[in-house]
């Protein structure tokens, strides 16, 4: 386990003070005009964040380093994209690339960075911490605050501001462009999107624009390989099942279930009648906005996990760490404040989840990249049953054959972590024990997930199989029986001889000699039972 992280008292002195403190000594680091200019490596040691000299000590602090800076992508406005970026801990040089999105327009994607897949976290002094589980070790992770105004992100005119998913994209579009042209030696990587709940609907729209756009001929071909999400909200009207999830996990009595239930039906005739803002009102008093129904009903606080009372106390953490003048020299953003949540742009977006109908996600299905989505087992916004009932509306050409593939037991480190199904380009994986945020509820799991995915080990069943009896271990399948008298018990009726001993034919392929004489032993024994 690698040791701590911490930052020097000098650093931590002023962390403890919420908001800025004085002015920044550093100005804004603008990139562009050295990209324009071809000035790359001075472009690459201006952003580069120096953690040595805030006298970061930890296992990986010879190796842990970040590069920070502000991309602008629309001169005329004066539109400036944020970006922090991570390069892997291991082999860097042929790592994916993951870019994590934000879980819904006018959120910041930097709460990632420090609650669920960045190389540190903050505990209650506001000091950092190293991440046992962070996917930094074996990915280079690409924070990006859009759209504009979001974070550390900003513009100078209000047709700055990005109205819908097609301009979000553009911007994101443009940034990685520069972003690839200033770090070229990851352009060449595997590259995928991450993100959660809206991030299921916007991250498709980004990847047909990267892949319209590889289809040109491009300043830099970005080599897109697929995208992942978890907790994702992609097809609204087949993912309202909130009353019955509730009811089945004994949170609401059958009264309250008619009542949300009730409500999800007000929500789908709306949605039928286009009146998406009124569809959306109703919605958020269900579940999402603060003493929603489910609260009232339940008695809990937090929305994030059934199992949960309150929500956690690290999310309010790092913005007090955000916006200390330390922080704000070191990741070059001067004077400009950090906003975890831009209302001004979510607003501009308020309505457009209604519309989310699972079209984006279906119009890259059969493009040949990679879809990889995780949700968890207690989330009580994309719960379970709408997530499998939104996948299973999707149009594309394996739509069929996901639907018969059979679940496989994903386990990690011989505890059951998950159930996967898997065929062509689409995985699915319900993880155990775990609500909105994966990443947060089991940390280890979340990436070995991430891992499992980009280093293109197969999910499906038939390549598992093979794979097993090749010889090679997958995590993904059943593992082989450790006891085969208990396997036995499983598969035969008590008394009956008959069927033991056809279950030990059945049972003895694949066993060495050694293994076959223990587990007739075991069928004599129970036979003589």
């Amino acid at each position: 386990m690698r040791k701590l992280l911490y930052i020097s008292s000098f650093f931590l002195a002023i962390l403890t003070i919420p908001g800025l403190q004085g002015a920044p000594t550093e100005p804004e680091l603008f990139l562009t005009k050295y990209i324009k200019d071809g000035q790359l490596d001075k472009a690459r040691e201006l952003s580069s964040d120096h953690m040595k000299q805030f006298h970061l000590k930890s296992s990986t602090s010879d190796k842990l380093q970040s590069f920070s800076g502000y991309l602008t992508v629309d001169e005329a406005v004066n539109s400036n994209i944020f970006f922090w970026f991570f390069p892997a801990l291991e082999n860097p040089a042929t790592a994916p690339v993951v870019m994590w999105m934000s879980e819904n327009t006018g959120f910041s994607c930097l709460k990632g960075v420090f609650l669920e897949t960045g190389p540190f976290y903050l505990d209650e002094n506001l000091e950092l911490k190293d991440r046992n589980h962070s996917w930094v070790q074996t990915h280079s992770m690409l924070y990006i605050d859009a759209p504009v105004g979001v974070g550390f992100s900003f513009t100078d005119k209000e047709e700055g501001y990005a109205r819908n998913t097609q301009e979000e994209s553009a911007e994101v579009y443009e940034a990685l462009i520069q972003f690839f042209t200033l770090f070229s030696d990851y352009a060449k990587n595997d590259f995928y999107l991450a993100g959660e709940l809206a991030a299921a609907d916007h991250a498709p729209r980004i990847v047909s624009v990267i892949h319209d756009n590889n289809e040109k001929v491009p300043k830099v071909k970005i080599n897109l390989k697929g995208m992942m999400f978890g907790s994702p909200v992609f097809n609204m009207p087949v993912q309202l099942h909130f009353g019955k999830y509730f009811y089945n996990m004994g949170l609401i009595d059958v009264e309250q279930r008619d009542m949300i239930i009730a409500e999800e039906e007000k929500v789908l005739a709306l949605i039928k009648e286009k009146k998406f803002k009124e569809a959306h009102d109703i919605l958020i008093k269900i579940v999402f906005y603060p003493n929603n129904m489910y609260q009232q009903f339940s008695g809990l606080e937090s929305s994030l996990n059934i199992l949960a009372n309150k929500p956690p106390k690290e999310i309010g953490r790092f913005t007090k760490f955000m916006d200390s003048n330390e922080v704000h020299n070191y990741l070059h953003v001067g004077l400009h404040k950090f906003s975890l949540i831009n209302w001004k742009v979510h607003d501009q977006f308020n309505n457009e989840i209604m519309t989310f109908d699972g079209s984006s996600l279906e119009s890259i299905m059969d493009k040949g990249y990679k879809v990889l989505i995780f949700s968890g087992q207690f989330d009580p916004i994309s719960v379970p049953p709408g997530v499998r009932n939104a996948i299973e509306a999707l149009k594309w050409k394996g739509a069929e054959d996901f639907k018969k593939a059979p679940r496989t037991i994903w386990k990690v480190k011989d505890d059951v972590a998950g159930y996967a199904r898997s065929f062509g380009d689409l995985t699915y994986v319900l993880v155990r024990n775990s609500g909105r945020y994966v990443m947060m509820d089991n940390p280890e799991w979340g990436y070995e997930l991430a891992k499992h995915f980009t280093s293109g080990k197969s999910f499906d069943i038939k390549s598992v199989k093979k794979e097993r009896n090749a010889g090679t271990s997958n995590r993904w399948t059943h593992p082989k029986p450790q006891h085969p008298t208990r396997v036995v018990r499983e598969t035969s009726k008590p008394g009956t001889p008959g069927n033991i001993l056809a279950a030990f034919e059945q049972q003895k392929q694949g066993f060495d000699q050694e293994e076959l004489n223990k587990l007739l032993v075991g069928f004599v024994r129970l036979i003589a039972c």
